[in-house]
């Protein structure tokens, strides 16, 4: 499958993390939403590696982001990681995704996903089939240059320009 659109975004993300890990220090309420925000972005790319996984072997394609919103699961991989090891554990799932995107058909960017989302309180929020390739296409437009602009924002109101 085509990969550019998506690796350019995580290399967007990359890049506003690192600004942000070379800052230095920040507010607790700022580096608590950059973990959080790192924590996230891990899981939902080890669920769509999983799918990635499952549409190569010609399986059934099933997404479900529960680990990626859920509290308990990302307060215990925040408390059991440094910000350091986050940061090197989405670089190493990103790469993974891209690798296993690029081995998969372009022509199997028709396969139906059966996809389940759910909010922060695992509260059911989408279950439907949507396409393998429209889900990589949303990732690539929306979910992790929404995660980049977000990182920046806060960034830029915890070290305002001429501050």
């Amino acid at each position: 499958m085509k990969t550019g659109q998506l690796a350019d975004a995580y290399e967007e993300f990359l890049a506003v993390v690192q600004s942000i890990t070379a800052s230095g220090p920040l507010s607790t309420r700022v580096q608590a939403q950059i973990d959080l925000t790192l924590a996230h972005v891990f899981l939902a790319d080890r669920a769509l590696v999983l799918v990635a996984r499952q549409v190569l072997a010609g399986d059934l394609a099933q997404l479900d982001n529960g680990d990626a919103m859920s509290r308990t699961v990302l307060g215990n991989l925040i408390a059991g990681t440094s910000h350091a090891e986050r940061v090197t554990a989405v670089r190493q799932e990103m790469r993974t995704l891209l690798r296993l995107l690029r081995a998969i058909p372009q022509e199997a960017a028709d396969i139906a996903v059966t996809v389940r989302l759910v909010d922060h309180d695992s509260e059911q929020i989408f279950q439907e089939g949507l396409r393998w390739g429209d889900l990589i296409e949303v990732r690539a437009q929306e979910h992790v240059p929404g995660h980049s602009r977000l990182l920046a924002e806060l960034l830029a109101r915890e070290r305002p320009a001429g501050g």
